[in-house]
């Protein structure tokens, strides 16, 4: 007798590329708002640019309908249990986040650690207590 696999998730190319279109429009935000906190002075065509937070909840909401494609496919339960899910979880967004804290803090101690008048300013200076909440 032989035996079938499962049939594979189906794999939405679409959605990745709302996911990026999304994420390039949240650095956009983000490049928006540092101007407009900067000089106040930026094209009235970007203010289009001014709803990133919009992007932000719309992105979560994919990339939950994204991670939950697999259980619906094994009904509702993860295929190789919670533990496994959330290692896997873990080890795909914690080492680029801890990268990316360490470089902040490098470069705070180094170049940008000073207030300059800009959004930016509201997380200085960095704190035992705040470095140790993010870790």
């Amino acid at each position: 007798m032989i035996e079938t696999k499962p049939a594979a998730v189906p794999h939405y190319a679409f959605l990745d590329g709302l996911r990026a279109v999304l994420a390039l429009y949240v650095v956009a935000h983000h490049s928006w708002s540092m101007v407009m906190n900067y000089n106040g002075r930026v094209s009235p065509y970007l203010h289009v640019l001014a709803h990133g937070s919009y992007a932000v909840c719309i992105f979560i909401v994919l990339s939950g309908f994204c991670l939950m494609l697999p259980t619906l496919k094994n009904d509702f339960r993860l295929a190789r249990g919670a533990g496994v899910f959330f290692q896997r979880r873990a080890w795909r967004i914690l080492p680029p986040y801890y990268f990316a804290l360490a470089l902040t803090l490098l470069l705070m101690g180094l170049a940008i650690g000073e207030k300059t008048g800009t959004l930016w300013d509201r997380s200085l200076p960095a704190t035992w207590p705040n470095i140790v909440t993010h870790v």
